[in-house]
């Protein structure tokens, strides 16, 4: 097969994995669901304020899915849509990236790898930036390389600086590949001008930085979340786990799952294998271009402005995989036959592998909107007690997007962000009560049980708004605890029955029956 036709094949693959789950439609997960709420609740300028639930995105991202949404409708596959664009370009913008650094087949090797990596392969059904921030770094990278190779035409110097501005406002880890990009072109000569371009990056940057991305990096509740994910030897160094944080980040990135430390130690050394080979055709501007954005990421996470989570560092799984691709190179320049027949066996290994990941496991999250479709069509004048964690899917999913109850979801807004009270939702759905358990980035359940007498709480409050008939039905998903089997302990003990129970992995409809005085 030759170079272009295996390349093709590739793609071609690569397509068929995500439009397979991006046509399936899972449910919205939590996070989702709660960015997706935010762009159909908002005109295009206000997305450029700070989001309700906590969220975060760059504004031109946000523009793209609200776009989208403006052409599709509020539903699942045009809020994935830009996701879903951005993922299909991965490999062939890692393809175009990969020639200009190493040779034919290592290059092809690059774009399988991109084509089939879960990481890559599930964010692009994902309503969040994280495949975007992918794209933008080989994009980034692409442009430098160009303008490295031609670097006596003007126009690459404007492409570069354009490129550089539009960057920071579509994703929000642009500014750590521009870092590496700027210092790469430094190395590599034509110093005034390039300071010009990097210039007008630092300026860019610092319009995004204050108009839409200082709240977030410096506000209280993202500094509380990603606590256990910020490099600081308050975190990490006291109690030794930093080298498994920087070891595992990358290669759970790639694959989307923990890989023992063994395989990790492999990787990085596979890493800089890969950079060296690098070094060797591209000097130590190519060694910046690839290394510099993983070294602005570790500062930035020194100073509590960027986790080192691997939810986070999408955006250089492309980078990882390019020093990869420089092993294999590497490889293949060995005079040994032995030693070149061992990484090519090795290269299909992992293509193997990582097919087989994104055929065994595909994208799938609890079934929540069928859970919530079911619900909204429940009998008149049966209530429903929506889980705190629910919220944003009832929202998202049980709203009328052509006639939205705007005051209604106003109110859901607040209840997530902290502002709970015991108001029933248009005299037909209990929202929910926080129940005290809690979950933390990088420690898991950190509160498996609820407060003390929450269930009863509300479960009286169910039991309370309940028709004449007594019946009810109840919604839970983004559980982090016992909460559901508190609940439906506490509703036997009220001597409640239940009529149904649906649901799969850790969503769950029910439908109970209260007692009568005299039934």
């Amino acid at each position: 097969m030759t170079s272009r036709r295996w390349f093709w094949a590739i793609v071609l693959v690569s397509a068929v994995l995500r439009l397979l789950t991006y046509c399936s439609r899972p449910s919205l997960s939590y996070d989702e669901t709660m960015l997706a709420l935010n762009v159909a609740t908002r005109s295009f300028a206000g997305l450029l304020a700070p989001l309700d639930y906590h969220q975060t995105a760059p504004a031109l991202y946000l523009w793209f899915v609200k776009l989208a949404v403006l052409i599709g409708g509020v539903g699942d596959l045009a809020l994935r849509l830009p996701s879903l664009l951005a993922g299909l370009a991965v490999p062939v913008v890692g393809w175009r990236v990969a020639r200009r650094l190493m040779p034919d087949p290592a290059a092809r090797f690059v774009a399988g790898v991109l084509a089939l990596a879960p990481g890559l392969a599930q964010y692009s059904s994902i309503v969040k930036p994280y495949e975007v921030d992918a794209l933008v770094t080989l994009v980034i990278l692409d442009l430098t390389l160009v303008w490295q190779d031609e670097a006596e035409h003007a126009a690459r110097w404007w492409a570069l600086a354009a490129a550089g501005g539009v960057a920071v406002c579509l994703s929000s880890t642009a500014v750590l590949v521009l870092a590496g990009a700027g210092l790469a072109m430094l190395l590599h000569g034509h110093r005034v001008r390039a300071s010009g371009v990097i210039a007008a990056w630092v300026a860019s940057f610092a319009v995004a930085y204050f108009a839409f991305y200082r709240a977030t990096a410096t506000g209280g509740y993202m500094q509380t979340y990603w606590a256990a994910d910020f490099l600081t030897p308050a975190t990490y160094a006291l109690d030794g786990r930093a080298w498994g944080v920087l070891s595992h980040s990358f290669v759970e990135a790639l694959v989307l799952r923990p890989v023992p430390t063994a395989v990790a130690l492999g990787a990085t050394a596979l890493f800089l294998i890969g950079l060296g080979r690098i070094k060797r055709a591209r000097g130590w501007s190519g060694v910046a271009l690839l290394a510099g954005p993983i070294g602005a990421t570790i500062l930035a996470s020194l100073v509590r402005r960027y986790p080192f989570n691997w939810r986070l560092l999408l955006f250089a799984v492309p980078l990882a995989v390019l020093l990869l691709g420089g092993t294999l190179a590497w490889g293949l320049d060995e005079r040994r036959a032995a030693v070149r027949r061992a990484v090519v066996v090795a290269a299909a290994v992992v293509l193997f592998a990582l097919l087989s990941v994104d055929v065994s496991h595909p994208y799938r999250t609890a079934p929540v909107r069928q859970l919530v479709d079911t619900a909204a069509a429940r009998p008149r004048g049966e209530p429903i007690y929506i889980f705190s964690g629910a919220i944003p899917a009832w929202g998202l999913y049980a709203t009328d997007w052509r006639a939205p109850d705007r005051p209604g979801l106003d109110s859901l807004a607040a209840w997530v962000d902290g502002a709970p009270t015991d108001a029933v939702l248009g005299g037909s759905a209990v929202i929910g009560r926080p129940s005290g358990t809690s979950w933390r980035v990088g420690v898991g359940v950190t509160k498996p049980h609820p407060d003390s007498g929450w269930a009863d709480h509300e479960v009286d409050r169910l039991a309370r708004a309940a028709g004449p008939e007594g019946r009810a039905w109840l919604l839970f998903t983004q559980v982090y605890g016992s909460e559901i089997q508190d609940v439906r302990g506490t509703l036997a003990r009220a001597g409640a029955r239940e009529i149904s129970a649906d649901g799969a992995r850790g969503a769950m409809l029910l439908h109970v029956s209260f007692p009568r005085s005299g039934s």
